[in-house]
This record gives C-alpha cells, structure tokens and sequence, in this order.
C-alpha cells in the first residue's frame, strides 16, 4: 500500500518547528533512586566505566551516547537524550543513561510505545496530532512494519494500541553491559578483516595483545548461554570476577604509535609488532565496550586490496589549516587537519580548505591558495595541478586561502608562524628546538610543538606585551649561539643528517666540494655532488643555528627513490650508495675509476682461499668504501636494565633515621648468567637484585612503566618461573621499588602515628574519633555535625560510606579503641600530573612511585606525611618557598599542619579509580573540561575512602606549576656490563682475519675439498670507515659496547703485512634504538672539542665512546708516499 500526503505551506512550516521542538522529562529523587536500585552494583559499576571511557564532559553528546547505545537510530536518540538531558546542557550524563535503560531499554513494548508517545508530544497536550505523528513517522521509518496511508490524530490509549500493532521494537532496543569476553573474541575475530569503503583502523600491538589476553584466559562457561533472543537487560549482564576485572584492558591507548603531528602515526611501524589493523564494525564495537583514552589518537586510515594483498596507506601527509580574516590575517581560533596522500593535488587540497571554511562554491575564483613550509614563508600555488611529492610537502605544513591581492600575515609581534628557534621544554626543562604551532586566539600566548616529539607534548608561553620583554622571553629560551649549524630533519631523515655532516666534515673533501673542484667533471643537471657541494657551503656561511637540506633531498629521490621520505633507512647503506653515485659522477667525463671518492675512501680487501687436498691458492680482491665489521653477541647472559627507587627514609622500628640517600634514582644494567638452556627463573633475578642491593624479595616491587604511569605490576607465585612467562624480555627496562616487608610497613605507620595526638575530649566538626554503636565493636569515623547529646558521625559501612548517630559517652579519642585492629597494607601507584594551560588538562609529568601503606586507617595529614617523604625527590626546591619541618627529628605537629596548608604547597591529593573516579564523593575527575557535575577535588581522610582494590585506585599529585617539579637526574652503573661485555676494536679486527672452513669445488684437483678462508686488509684508505654490524641475522640488535681509540688506532691486526698504520678518529654515527624505530646522531671533532650534532640541535660532548656507537670515521695519520692523490685539489 502507498500514499501521498500533501501539506500546505502552514503545515510544512510547523514541521519545520516541531523538529527542533523537544519534551523534557520532570525526574524525582525517588525516581532517580528507583532507576539505580533495579541494577546490581557490579552492573552500575561497569556501566560507569563504559560511561566515563567515552570521556565525558557534563555528559555525553550525541555522538558519544551513539557508541554507548548504536542500536537506537540517531534522530529518536537525540530525542532520548534532551528528554533525559541535564539543565542548560544538550549534554546526558550517568543519571539519564540510567533513565533510558530502565525506562526505555528495559521495558515491556507497551511502556515503551508510551515513552515514544510522550517525545512526541510536543505541545504535552496528551493528543498526537496529525503535525506530530507526521514527525514521528519520518524519523522512526525503521520501527515501522506497515505503509503509512495518511497521517492521524491520536490520543495515549489509541496510539498504544496502534503501536502495539504497526512497530516492531523486539529486535531494535537492547542493550548489553558487556559481551562476554569469548563473544568479545567471536565478534572480532569475525569482525576485524571487514573493510567498508575502503577504510581501516589502526590499534597498539600493545594494547590489541592486553586484549588478546583477556579474551583467551577466560573460558566460555557453558553454563550461562548466550541467548541472543533474551531481552532481558539483568540476564544479558554478566557477572566479571575481580581477577577478570583486573585483566580487562583500559580505553584503548595509542600513544606508542602516535606521529609527531595529530593523526600521523610513528615512523617504521611493523604490522604484528607496532600495530593492528580491524575494520569499521571491529572498531566500533571495540570503542563500545573501550572507549580511547584520546579521541586524537584514532587512526584510520585508507586502503586497497592488490592482488590478493591488502595495501594500507599508512603514512599520509598531514597538512594545517587555518582560516583568514579579509586583511590577509591568519585567525586561529580553529586549526583544521587533513590526510592528504602521495598524488594529492593542490586542487584536492583547495576543495577541503573551502569546505571546512564554508566558502560558497561561486566564489572559488576570489582565493588564493597559499602555503608556507617550516621555517620558510608564504607561497603562492599558482599550479593547481601539481601534487604532494612534485612540491615536496611534509607533514607539519601550512596552509591558507585569501582573497586576491592578500598575503597571508601570521606574525604577532616577534612570533612568527612556523617558525623554529630553540625553547626550554617546561616539562623536562631541557632546551629543545621547538616550532612555532600557532597562537591563541586572544594572541596572549603562543603554541610550541617540539621538534620530533608527539603533539600529546605542545606547550605555550605568554606573549610579551612589549618587545623588549618578549625579546628577553626569547632570549631565555634560546641557547647561546652555536658555533656549528645543524640539519633539519625533513620526516625520518636523521640517518641522512648524521651521514651528512661526517662526510662534510671529512677533511680533504669538504674543501674539495667547497674549492668546487668537481665543475670540470660533471656535466648533468641533476647531480648529488653539485647539491652536497652547496650544502657544505651553505653550512659553512650561515648564521643559522640550522639548514634545511630540501634541495639534496629532492635530487636524492629522483637518483635514489629508495631513500624517499618518511621512509626510514639505514645510515650505512646511505651512505655507501651516495659515496657510489658520486663517484659515478666524477668519473663519468674522463671514464676512468679513480676519482676522488677512490682516493680517499676506497680500500682494498683480499680473501686468500687455499684448498687442503692441494696446493691451489685462490685470492679475490674487492674494492669496497666502508669496512664492514661483525660485532660478536656475548652469549649465556640476560640483560635487563633497572631503575632502582629506593626509599629515601629508612626506620628502625624506632626512630625515623636522618640519613638520606643522595641518589635521586639510579639505572643499573645486570646480566643473569644462563647456566642452562632455558632462560632465566624469578629466583635468578632475585638472587642478582640482592646482590646488588641487598635486598630481599619481599622489600620491594617490580612494575613495568610506560608513558609516566605503572603499566603492569610484575608478581610471580613460583620462582622457579622463566622471566620471558611474565613478558619480561632481554634488554627490558623494569622499575624496582624499595617498599620493606609487612614488619618495615608497620614501623613506618607507627612512626607516623607518633607524629600526631589526636583530640580525647571537647571535640569538634570535622575531628577524627572512636566511636562505638550498641552492641557493635568499635569504629572510626569523622564528625560531621554536633547535636546536643550526639554526634553525627560519618564512617565506613562495608565499604559503603554511612552515617549514624552516636551518644556523646560513646566517643573516645581516635584509635584509642582500635589500635589493636589488623592493619590492612596495600600497594598503591602515585602518578604526578600538572595543569596544561593551553590544553587545559592535567597532563602526566615526572615518573610514577609505589606507596606501601594502610590506606583506610590513615587521616589526610597522615597521608600527606607518607606521600611527602617519598615524593620529595621531585621537589624543585629552588621554588619551594616552605620551609620543609622534616629536615630535624624534634618535628612539632602544628609545624607539620602549617607546611602542607601553606598557600604555596605544590601540589594536592587526589585518590582516584582507574576511572579517574573519586573514591569518596563517587565522581569522575576528568583530566580536561571539569565542571559543576565532576569532582571538584576532594582531600578527605582516607578513613572515609570507598577503596577497593578491583577498581585499580591510584593516588593522583596534582602540581600547581610546572616550575615546582625536579626531572630525576639517573645515576648510571653500567660497570657490570662493561666488565662482562667490553669488546676492542682490535678484538673485531681479529675476528674479521680469522681462519673459517667452506666446502668447494677445486679447479686444480677436480673434487669438492675443504678450503680454509682468511681475510685481510690489502690496501688501506686515507680516510677509513668502519661499520660496527651489531645486526643478527634475524634483525635482533647486539647491544654490546665496542671500546675504540680516538687517536693513533693501529689496525695492523687486520693487514697482510703487519706493518703499523696509525688512524685519528674524527666523526661517529651512533645508532640509539628506541622502542620502535632506530634514530641516528652524529659526533663530529671540530678544533679538538666534540659536538653532537642530532638533527637540528648541536651540543658539546665530552665522551665519545659509548653503547650506540655504530660507524666511526678514521684519517689516516701519514698519507702514504705511493698514494696516487694531487693535494692541490683539497687546499
């Protein structure tokens, strides 16, 4: 059946109204109460996680409650939404959602037609007329299981009546806390390879391995079915064991794959070992029942299937946009980010700027295309049709559209857009280079993104009203002036930078390509050694602090594409190709093969190969630049490095003692020696850690930290179980914390007990008591108001907070009457955060400790003692205006109250879940956006806390400013190490000319013999480079230190004729390995000081030697007088 309904222009016109038109529902304390109680606690406690990992603000908008309820089309559940919503808020928090579960979702289909009824009667005139019900059919069509002739009029009764006949809601309204983790395993795993629209999702290895444990520890019950029919919500719940409320991952993090700019992903991410991919249906079930810990960090990214094989773009482009105002002035209230890909045009680009700056189509041909590079200046696009890779555009570059005749103005005051200058870091207070990002749109404060850092980590300074003040701003951030420039890194191009400025910086041939000497020689126009020439001038004249090398880079490409951007590389195989092309390149006019490159860096290497049945000696000459060594891996050994957090108060069971330990933290590297094939057991570690410290197992804790919070605490119940069972792996970082045994945790208490005396008659609000209910044992609690004969008395009932009121003799002074009750100690986190005025959030700062105490019978100012004592090491105490009471042992109580109340203090107590709910007043505190519905920061005693250990509760420091915390210095001992792994230079040299064995065919005798095969370093080069290959054959690196002299290195070890050939060290390409990727710096020796020379920023150093030592460039002392070289070409 079909209809048409014809409606009037009046009629139309009030359509248009009633859309935006909306019923608001009048709720009851006793209602709201009742839409709680029907849940069990564990359910409401889920439910709170999945509502606060969709990081709310007063509540969830639409398109956060969408993830939360996906099975409600949008239209109808924004209506739920300002039906339940907050008062001057289009927002619904944890009240609403419960409303609609419990008045929607949970209810038989006549209730829930009734609701329906009630939202769409927009006038509450108990009728539905024609207008509304119209309304109602367009945006419920999917409810619908009949044609709709024409549009009536209907009372409550008819219309249920109607409804309970013509809509289908069985398989339309449900909802599950959560899926049982096999269904969880089930729904993705069928889920995860579904591409729609040619779109992925990219998640943390990390995280995606958290939940693979989840999922496969837990075993299907076959005891609770999975009746997808039942609609029941108390049935579809189920119930999580503590240990499987543990296991179960947090939001999904993707913090160790996020890129420099937002929506960039790191560089050389391995698919099964940085990353996962699931398709559109796994990512949205996943962000149902997770959430993302930033929405930021959500990477999709585009992808095509080839020949069976799926294709993902990972590494896009990302561009900044920013809109202008008519004079040409940047406006930065909004900065918008697009992906744009490798043959993007400008035209592509152009069309995304117009449509996120709403410029009418009919006007395209009154903007200019603008766009400015780091550390350059604006530049019209005139060529539309060119694209991403033809103009060289990296991530990071700006963009803008203005009309005709109007360049871009984005300078405010000495600040200029994009621009780079070196700034202290406030959270780290180390100076690094730093690019201007943009600017607020007050333009008081301008924003910094870091170089090569995430921009989880921009920050922003105030602008200077005047210029002197913000010339002196700037003067404080920058260094002095640096003698030798740096090289910007141009996306993942630190491997080239730091091969680079060695070869710039070999003597004889920087002034070979300064003297141009090689103009005669070349004759094409795309040429290396034309592009390395200018940049070794460019180097030597400018008053930069650095240089791009863009231009190198872009003939690079064209020669070798292989060494594209964003690619990453190695520095050997870079180097050793480039050394090629410009030999090729010299040598291609006069044809011959002795070019400068050969002269100076070409050696020559003989094998002798002799056969043992024979007398046949066969010798292979090769002519090679670069002198490959092998780096033999020192076996039987486990490496692990441990920062030791020691306590910086030890007791006595006494008497506190005075001395404090001097070491702020200190990073030790042990090995475990395998006496067995297996890999080393629990008790091994233990064993070396006592040792080291003598230290028993049960006086410390051992976590695993990431991101400056505790990602895993390491407990094993059986000693004799391998390391590698918990996940913990060579070359591993692990963090010790010296806590002491349950006897060290009682005489600390008691310790702080004596501190303080605490009120046993004429008591206050507010003062901490014993008191006693009939019939019962004794209790603490808080007074909270003081009648006449009684006491209202706050405390602790099952850990549900209560109240009751007790008679005045049934009061005694705190822990007068409970003392002798057990103490239950626990290990708690305590992570650092500090307020970020220009994210405006609490970011994490300083590193994570472990407390071990009695939570719930500590008052506040207890806890601020336990907490002072261990976190004193962070305090910046050039800052700290207090005057700390605990520098003597005669400390009076008052003195310890006036410290921690003083105005200045830095920080304050929090005691969050996991969640970042407050254990007390039971509301979240967000780390951004807090307002009037959140917790506004409760310090309470912790006698009054809601603490349960399921929940994961942690203590939060949260700083004042920036300026009061102190980076740890680390105290180094790697002398363990170096005693056991300590390898020569000479020892390499020695293994390069060893005696091997191979089988071959003799030419002279006719069979296949053995034949022994030595190699040795026939010819020597001036300038000798040796690659230190610290690589197994399964890409595993050998992290093993190499000891190699700076001066008068003799490699007559490796020669044929042992004569002495002596080598002056002058530059080194060190390879740091980080978690994911491999970074390249340089040492370079510049009129006998050594300077680092990491990308842009260069800083003197004073030891060279060091674990990531990887290339080393030797001249040679006395050039020999057989050397076919003209020196006039080097003067």
């Amino acid at each position: 059946m079909g209809g048409f309904f014809c409606c009037n222009k009046e009629k139309k016109k009030k359509i248009e109204q009633y859309r935006f038109k909306f019923t608001k529902y009048q709720s009851t304390i006793e209602e709201e109460f009742k839409s709680r109680a029907i849940f069990s606690s564990q359910f409401l406690k889920a439910l709170e996680q999945r509502y606060y990992a969709l990081k709310p603000n007063a509540g969830l908008n639409l398109e956060q409650l969408q993830v939360l309820l996906p099975n409600i089309q949008p239209k109808l559940l924004y209506r739920l939404l300002m039906y339940f919503k907050l008062e001057n808020e289009d927002q619904i928090d944890l009240q609403g959602i419960c409303f609609i579960i419990s008045k929607f979702l949970n209810q038989g289909k006549s209730d829930q037609i009734e609701l329906l009824f009630n939202l769409y009667d927009l006038d509450q005139d108990q009728i539905l007329d024609q207008i509304e019900f119209q309304l109602f059919v367009e945006e419920n069509k999917n409810l619908l299981n009949c044609d709709i002739i024409r549009f009536l009029k209907f009372d409550k009764n008819w219309f249920l009546k109607w409804g309970d006949q013509n809509l289908n809601l069985s398989q339309t309204f449900f909802f599950k806390i959560f899926q049982r983790p096999y269904e969880e395993k089930r729904i993705i795993e069928e889920q995860k390879d579904q591409i729609v629209y040619d779109k992925i999702y990219i998640i943390s290895s990390k995280w995606w391995d958290q939940w693979k444990q989840y999922v496969d520890r837990t075993i299907a019950n076959p005891e609770q079915p999975n009746d997808q029919n039942n609609q029941q919500l108390q049935q579809e719940f189920i119930e999580i064991s503590p240990k499987q409320w543990l296991e179960r991952p947090g939001p999904i993090d993707n913090r160790d794959i996020d890129g420099e700019y937002e929506g960039e992903l790191k560089v050389q991410l391995i698919k099964g070992r940085d990353y996962e991919t699931v398709g559109q249906e796994a990512w949205n079930n996943l962000m149902r029942w997770y959430g993302i810990i930033d929405k930021r960090l959500e990477f999709k990214r585009k992808c095509e299937t080839i020949n069976d094989k799926l294709t993902i773009e990972l590494y896009p482009t990302i561009i900044q946009g920013f809109e202008t105002d008519e004079n040409g002035n940047v406006q930065y209230k909004n900065c918008y980010r697009f992906k744009m890909y490798e043959y993007s045009t400008m035209h592509d680009v152009r069309k995304k700027l117009f449509k996120k700056f709403q410029i009418s189509t009919n006007k395209y041909q009154e903007y200019l295309l603008y766009m400015m590079k780091i550390n350059e200046d604006w530049q019209c696009i005139l060529d539309l049709d060119s694209d991403i890779i033809s103009l060289n555009i990296a991530s990071g570059t700006f963009f803008t559209m203005t009309k005709l005749q109007k360049k871009p103005i984005s300078q405010v005051s000495y600040w200029k857009l994009g621009q780079k200058m070196l700034i202290t870091d406030p959270s780290t207070n180390v100076e690094k280079m730093c690019l201007v990002q943009r600017f607020s749109e007050s333009l008081n404060f301008v924003i910094l993104h870091i170089e090569g850092q995430s921009f989880l980590d921009d920050f922003q300074i105030e602008i200077k009203q005047s210029p002197q003040g913000l010339q002196s701003t700037i003067n404080q951030g920058i260094s002095k002036q640096i003698k030798y420039p740096g090289l910007q890194n141009l996306g993942n191009t630190c491997y080239m930078n730091a091969a680079l400025q060695c070869l710039i910086t070999t003597q004889y041939f920087s002034n070979f390509l300064i003297n141009e000497r090689y103009k005669r020689l070349i004759t094409v126009n795309n040429s290396l050694t034309k592009e390395l020439s200018s940049l070794t001038q460019e180097l030597t004249r400018t008053n930069e602090s650095s240089i791009s090398p863009q231009n190198f880079q872009n003939v690079l490409i064209k020669i070798l594409p292989k060494f594209r951007k964003f690619q990453a590389q190695d520095a050997d195989e870079f180097l050793d190709d480039l050394l090629t092309v410009i030999s090729k390149e010299l040598n291609e006019h006069e044809n011959n093969q002795n070019s400068v490159i050969e002269k100076l860096f070409q050696g020559q290497y003989l094998t002798e190969k002799s056969c043992q049945q024979c007398p046949n000696i066969k010798n292979e000459i090769e002519q090679k630049k670069i002198f490959h060594l092998t780096v033999q891996e020192q076996s039987g050994y486990f490496k692990l490095r441990i920062y030791f957090f020691l306590n910086l108060f030890s007791y006595d069971g006494q008497q506190q003692t005075s001395n404090i330990i001097q070491k702020d933290l200190v990073k030790k590297t042990i090995l475990i020696k395998n006496n067995t094939i297996n890999t080393p057991t629990f008790r091994d570690l233990y064993n070396k850690i006592d040792a080291c410290i003598g230290l028993s197992k049960d006086k410390y804790q051992l976590a695993i930290i990431y991101k400056k919070d505790i990602q895993r605490i390491i407990c094993s119940n059986n000693d004799n179980q391998a390391l590698t069972d918990l996940g913990i792996n060579p070359n591993m970082t692990i963090y010790l914390y010296q806590l002491g045994n349950l006897q060290d945790a009682q005489n600390q208490f008691d310790n702080v007990c004596r501190m303080f005396s605490y009120k046993s008659r004429d008591f206050q609000q507010n003062d901490l008591v014993d008191f006693q209910e009939t019939g019962q044992n004794w209790k603490k609690g808080k007074i909270d108001e003081i009648k006449p004969n009684q006491f209202k008395i706050f405390y602790l009932n099952d850990n549900n907070l209560a109240q009751v009121f007790i008679d005045r003799n049934k009061i005694a002074q705190f822990r007068s009457n409970t003392s002798n009750q057990q103490l239950n100690f626990v290990q708690i986190p305590v992570l650092n955060y500090y307020f970020n005025s220009f994210q405006k959030q609490y970011l994490l700062v300083l590193k994570p400790i472990i407390v071990y105490l009695p939570i719930q019978q500590l008052s506040l100012i207890e806890l601020k003692v336990y907490i002072y004592k261990q976190i004193q090491r962070f305090i910046n105490f050039d800052h700290f205006i207090v005057q700390s009471p605990f520098q003597t042992n005669s400390v009076q109580q008052q003195q310890i109250i006036n410290f921690f109340s003083h105005p200045s203090f830095p920080y304050k107590i929090r005691v969050l879940d996991q969640d970042r709910k407050c254990l007390y007043c039971q509301k979240i505190r967000p780390e951004k956006n807090i307002s009037y519905y959140h917790c506004q920061g409760c310090e309470v005693d912790p006698i009054l806390l809601i603490f349960q250990q399921t929940t994961k509760p942690r203590i939060i420091l949260e700083w004042n400013e920036i300026k009061f915390t102190k980076i740890l210095e680390k105290k180094k001992d790697e002398s363990e190490e170096r005693l056991i792994q300590n390898l020569d230079l000479k020892d390499c040299f020695q293994k390069y000319t060893e005696e091997s064995e191979l089988r071959l065919e003799c030419k002279l005798c006719g069979q296949n013999n053995y034949f022994k095969q030595r190699s040795y370093l026939n010819k020597p080069p001036i300038i000798l480079i040796l690659n230190l290959q610290k690589y197994k054959s399964n890409g595993e690196f050998i992290e093993r230190y190499v000891d190699f002299p700076t001066n008068s290195l003799n490699i007559n070890e490796c020669l044929k004729q042992k004569e002495n050939v002596l080598y002056d060290l002058y530059a080194v390409i060190n390879s740091k390995r980080k978690r994911n990727d491999t970074h390249y710096t340089a040492y370079l020796k510049k009129q006998d000081q050594w300077y680092e020379f990491d990308d842009s920023s260069v800083s003197k150093i004073e030891k060279v030697q060091s674990t990531n030592a990887y290339m080393l460039f030797y001249t040679c002392k006395n050039i020999p007088d057989d050397c076919n070289i003209n020196m006039s070409d080097f003067i």
